[in-house]
């Protein structure tokens, strides 16, 4: 006896992308782990960096701050949109690392809404 499949559809290109995305995640951040943990790797994965490269940590932690403050959300979709369309605003820096170059934007962007926030609250 044999059994065949009928009526198997072929995965869309989205589908294959999301596949793509949950293997690299860890089971623990996708069983509900560690949080912090997650944000960082999917920024790793919008910056094309191996999950393993701790060189940017403290970049990467700026962006995810960043990337909060600009979305009001916790959801790690969206921390990956706000960080490329700052990509995409900024564009490439003529020389040096485009990483820290988001990132000082980032941390430039932070230091002056805490500083009118403090402003704000000394009037």
């Amino acid at each position: 006896m044999e059994i065949k499949i009928v009526g198997e559809q072929a995965k869309t290109d989205v589908e294959k992308i999301e596949e793509r995305n949950n293997a690299s995640l860890p089971q623990e951040v996708l069983e509900g782990g560690n949080e912090g943990e997650i944000d960082h790797i999917a920024v790793k994965q919008v910056l094309d960096l191996d999950r393993d490269n701790n060189d940017y940590d403290s970049e990467i932690g700026t962006l995810v701050e960043w990337a909060k403050s600009q979305t009001d959300s916790d959801d790690y979709q969206d921390l990956k949109w706000a960080i490329r369309d700052l990509r995409m605003r900024l564009g490439t820096p003529t020389h040096g690392d485009s990483i820290k170059h988001l990132a000082r934007f980032a941390y430039l962007d932070l230091e002056d809404k805490r500083i009118k926030a403090e402003k704000r609250n000394m009037i």
